[in-house]
């Protein structure tokens, strides 16, 4: 189990620093999905895989 994987208040616990800078801290280091989501934009635009739901 990875630290972005356990609860803000548990890392906060286990480092001994307050709930909210936790908290900040698992916000700060999120994921940017943006590159992503402009690549996966930039290739269904321009023929690649379809991206379509089937239901």
């Amino acid at each position: 189990m990875t630290s972005r994987q356990l609860p803000a208040i548990a890392v906060a616990d286990l480092l001994g620093v307050n709930a909210q800078t936790a908290l900040r801290w698992a916000f700060d280091t999120r994921p940017d999905w943006s590159a992503y989501l402009d690549a996966r934009t930039q290739t269904s635009d321009s023929g690649g895989c379809d991206t379509t739901l089937v239901t």
